[in-house]
């Protein structure tokens, strides 16, 4: 059954975000605060992993170090330390990333999946709660579409991005180029630095799309940015909106309080009126995103929690 729910052709997301946003703050933070002490966790373990090589006497020996990574020296003689421990720095950096990576693959982007349930069952106008493991139910049927999402989105938005970078920095050291030539190299990159920003925008409710639809990770991807380019100055406009809630306040509490306290109690007191505004403005945030993808998907309620609530269970 589709527990599909189209709004109102004319409805404001901005203004029914706020007014619709009770029931919403404590379900969020309960989520973010989970989220956050198992991130911290994972990091935790991560770094343990990044200490092996140190712990069992695998690191770097000192006379390799010298002979093949000159560079390192340098390092040495600024920041006055031995070669090795440099050279096993940066090797539990790559563990640490390693790790960081499986382990935010596995634990923690089905988590941050569940989260999204939240705020799109909100803007459906049904019960919320907190959802971030119930996507470790028929665990490996979902973590692959996650992952599978995640590595698209990555290539869709990571490889123009780095061209951008690459026309913009890179190429213009490498070659020796004429004028003219360093100016359409210097256009190419913005065009590609543009289509960054555009995809990022364009891609974003590919994961609304993912939990409410039970799309393909491919599908979510191509129907989030035809649906979104409609709609992608709205939707562009809303990030920029949330940020604006988000600090704004804070800023200019700041900026006050700096003219006529001294540093410290002026920042105590901005910490404080940042706190208590994000109170509402992460919750404003993740409700206004929902009703924008409500407005132009409109949801389908394929995911777990409204599956069992119209008696149907959930497929693997």
């Amino acid at each position: 059954m589709s527990d599909l729910l189209e709004a109102p052709k004319k409805s404001c997301a901005f203004s029914e975000a706020w007014k619709n946003l009770g029931g919403l703050k404590g379900p969020v933070w309960g989520s973010v605060i989970v989220m956050m002490l198992i991130f911290f966790g994972c990091e935790l373990v991560a770094g343990l992993f990044a200490y092996l090589p140190t712990w069992m006497g695998l690191g770097a020996d000192a006379a390799a170090v010298h002979a093949a990574a000159p560079a390192v020296n340098t390092m040495v003689q600024a920041q006055h330390t031995s070669p090795e421990a440099i050279m096993d720095f940066g090797v539990g950096m790559v563990i640490f990333a390693i790790v960081l990576g499986i382990l935010d693959a596995f634990i923690l982007l089905p988590m941050r999946m569940g989260f999204l349930l939240t705020p799109i069952r909100h803007a459906n106008g049904k019960k919320t709660g907190f959802y971030i493991f119930k996507y470790f139910h028929h665990y490996w049927c979902h973590v692959w579409r996650f992952i599978g999402l995640a590595v698209l989105m990555g290539l869709f938005i990571g490889i123009p991005y780095f061209l951008s970078h690459a026309f913009l920095s890179h190429f213009l050291t490498m070659f020796a180029m004429s004028g003219g030539m360093i100016l359409l190299f210097k256009v190419v990159g913005v065009l590609l630095g543009l289509l960054t920003l555009y995809l990022a925008i364009a891609c974003y409710f590919s994961s609304y799309l993912l939990v409410d639809k039970k799309l393909s990770p491919w599908r979510s991807l191509i129907t989030s940015i035809k649906g979104t380019t409609k709609k992608w100055f709205t939707v562009l406009w809303a990030f920029i909106w949330s940020v604006l809630v988000l600090y704004l306040i804070p800023g200019i509490v700041t900026a006050l309080c700096l003219v006529f306290l001294t540093k410290e109690v002026a920042f105590t007191i901005a910490i404080a009126v940042f706190i208590l505004n994000a109170i509402w403005a992460l919750p404003y945030m993740m409700n206004l995103l929902a009703i924008l993808y409500r407005n132009i998907f409109g949801i389908s309620g394929q995911d777990p929690v409204t599956l069992i609530e119209n008696g149907m269970t959930e497929q693997k």
